[in-house]
């Protein structure tokens, strides 16, 4: 079975089902057209009708039948009845009024136990139930088999019919209907909200996925930049050095520079000045040398060590010849 014939049965089932309050309903029905029908002239006195004004409603005395004769367990037997005092309507000059509804009401239910239950109860049953002698109910039941014509059967389109007009004007119905909308509401809302979720949820897993993707960028443009600052400084380094270099080779230029711009007389002057400077360093150096030479030539007179100039000539003829080539 598949997803629509199980929602047909469904569906058909929800229609058989009879109104929990179908006594209600059914005395409601009843009293307004008692009360129209009371209107229309009676012509026909029939065995349904009572001698007096019966004191009691449609709606308690439906209440005692459904209490007392097991209808209760069995409310579709309400809409067989309903049916039956529908064909009495039918017949003409047969009207439902306030003189007829109470005896017409009593034998419609009890046939229709009886024709569709397979336990009921018996005729005295039925006459304590409704409040009347036993000979009459055995009359008023052929009266109203002849009246219909001894068809007590119904088809299935006309119990979903008079059992529609019946929830029709049931406020349980109503109020079943107006909750399972509720219900169908909030399980859309759910379903809404859950799909919005997961539509949130994959969002927001699509900006992880873009922001993971972006971190990853800026790393590589970080460690790109890295880069470029490493090689920027390092050029810079080496821009500063040649810079450096650039900067004493000029210093010294304009220091050659500013040595030539020196007037001759300063330049003069300071080369007498380096001359004396020289010719005190060579006399001192002379005499230095003179008081060496006269120290070593008594040392060596005292000594047998020949002098100096013997032992250059020795030297002299120890060292190596040099080769000329």
């Amino acid at each position: 079975m598949n997803a629509v014939q199980q929602e047909q049965k469904k569906q058909m089932a929800e229609a058989l089902r009879v109104p929990s309050d179908v006594v209600a309903v059914l005395s409601n029905i009843l009293s307004d057209l008692v009360n129209n029908n009371d209107k229309l002239p009676d012509t026909l006195v029939s065995k349904f009708h009572s001698a007096s004004p019966v004191d009691i409603s449609i709606a308690s005395y439906a209440s005692r039948i459904h209490r007392y004769s097991g209808m209760a367990n069995e409310p579709e037997s309400w809409v067989c009845a309903l049916l039956l005092l529908d064909r009495m309507q039918r017949v003409p000059n047969f009207v439902l009024n306030s003189a007829t509804i109470h005896r017409s009401l009593l034998l419609a239910a009890m046939i229709a136990t009886k024709s569709h239950l397979d336990k009921y109860y018996a005729n005295s049953c039925w006459a304590k139930i409704g409040g009347i002698t036993l000979q009459e109910v055995n009359s008023l039941e052929l009266e109203l088999l002849f009246m219909v014509g001894f068809d007590v059967s119904f088809s299935r389109q006309e119990f979903l019919a008079y059992n529609h007009e019946l929830r029709k004007h049931s406020p349980a119905v109503a109020l079943e209907i107006q909750q399972q909308q509720q219900r169908q509401q909030q399980l859309q809302m759910q379903l809404r909200l859950a799909q919005q979720r997961q539509q949130e949820q994959s969002l927001y897993g699509l900006v992880d996925s873009m922001v993971g993707e972006e971190t990853t960028i800026v790393d590589d443009m970080d460690t790109d930049s890295d880069e470029e600052d490493d090689t920027t400084q390092d050029a810079t380094i080496e821009l500063s050095y040649t810079r450096s270099r650039s900067e004493r080779d000029e210093d010294e230029e304009d220091l050659d520079d500013d040595m030539l711009d020196i007037p001759d007389s300063h330049t003069t002057k300071r080369r007498k000045s380096i001359s004396i400077s020289n010719n005190k360093i060579s006399q001192h150096q002379h005499s230095y040398s003179q008081s060496y030479s006269h120290s070593f030539s008594n040392s060596f007179s005292n000594s047998h060590v020949p002098p100096p100039a013997v032992h250059n000539a020795v030297e002299q003829q120890h060292q190596p010849m040099s080769m000329a080539f």
